[in-house]
């Protein structure tokens, strides 16, 4: 009856009145989680857009913009119990039903969510609805990606690589300026899922985190694609002193990166490590060194193999075993 009325009449204090009751419902029914009513008010309300005679400009401007109305900060802490409650949970149709008549806008919210529900079901589906969201307005990427709320910018990060998602760098500025290291992870992994040009730019970057594990994950990631593009910043790496007092793992991780982007042209600078030559000549530690005969494996030419030849026989046993994968790589 009451979109019959909206429809029909056209007074325009009639209407107001009208769509201020309209308004008061949205909120209500979500807050009681009576999602299909929710559903048919936005259904109808589009209805009335397309139907409506004389609708005045700023009638037009709030119905348009209920939608919206779904749309909070923050999920109310009763609308999130009763969403996993049982006999709510049941009616997962009802759910849909109303996701799907939610716009772009709602993109924030329902990753806002995801975080706070404790029900599988319940997370699946806000999850599957977000998805829908983002494909269809990839342009609202960025403005859940610049959330404050770190819980649905996390949720987003997440989602964005696993559609491939591209965004707007800007967004992934904000969120690469992130100083938790989770969460420069959880950036770091969706860009190596988008590896679009811009994503790979912004992967270079991320060799020189503060963070040792988004430095390690982002130099083998550019390794593995071999994007050239990042070899300046392993190379200064390498022959810096930024390795120096790092661990193992990540000395191997960058010098293994070098060999595979520099290629033959980083023979020269491999063999000083492994093997130098006069008696004057500085010798590196055995780690530092078998990294570099590790980075000479990933070459795989007649001349890197001669280099790791010549000290098969090393007095260090580290080094000694890393020559010995290093040939069976070349070989290989």
């Amino acid at each position: 009856m009451l979109f019959d009325l909206l429809e029909l009449q056209t007074y325009g204090t009639v209407r107001a009145e009208l769509i201020g009751i309209v308004e008061n419902f949205i909120p209500t029914c979500s807050a009681r989680a009576t999602f299909r009513s929710v559903a048919y008010i936005l259904r109808e309300v589009r209805v009335l857009l397309e139907r409506a005679r004389e609708l005045i400009p700023e009638h037009r401007q709030t119905l348009a913009g209920l939608p919206g109305r779904c749309r909070r900060p923050k999920p109310s802490p009763s609308c999130c119990s009763r969403s996993t409650r049982p006999r709510y949970t049941r009616a997962t149709e009802e759910l849909s039903e109303t996701f799907r008549e939610l716009r772009a806008e709602a993109l924030p919210t329902l990753m806002s969510w995801i975080p706070r529900l404790t029900n599988e079901r319940v997370r699946d589906l806000v999850g599957t609805a977000a998805a829908r969201l983002a494909q269809d307005h990839a342009a609202e990427v960025l403005m859940a990606l610049a959330s404050p709320d770190s819980g649905a910018q996390l949720e987003m990060v997440r989602l964005a690589g696993r559609l491939k998602l591209p965004g707007r760098r800007r967004g992934w500025d904000r969120c690469s300026s992130r100083t938790t290291a989770s969460f420069k992870l959880a950036v770091v992994d969706a860009l190596m899922h988008i590896a679009s040009p811009a994503a790979m730019r912004l992967l270079e970057r991320a060799v020189g985190d503060g963070d040792r594990d988004v430095r390690i994950a982002a130099v083998k990631f550019l390794a593995s694609r071999g994007h050239r593009n990042a070899l300046a910043r392993v190379e200064a790496a390498v022959m810096g002193a930024k390795l120096r007092d790092t661990d193992l793992t990540e000395k191997m991780a960058f010098y293994e990166a070098y060999g595979t982007l520099a290629g033959p042209k980083g023979i020269a600078v491999l063999e000083k490590v492994l093997a130098p030559r006069g008696l004057l000549a500085k010798r590196e530690d055995p780690e530092t060194r078998a990294c570099a005969a590790m980075a000479l494996g990933k070459i795989r030419t007649p001349e890197a193999r001669a280099v790791l030849e010549k000290t098969a026989q090393d007095k260090e046993a580290l080094v000694r075993n890393a020559v010995s994968r290093a040939l069976r790589e070349v070989g290989s």
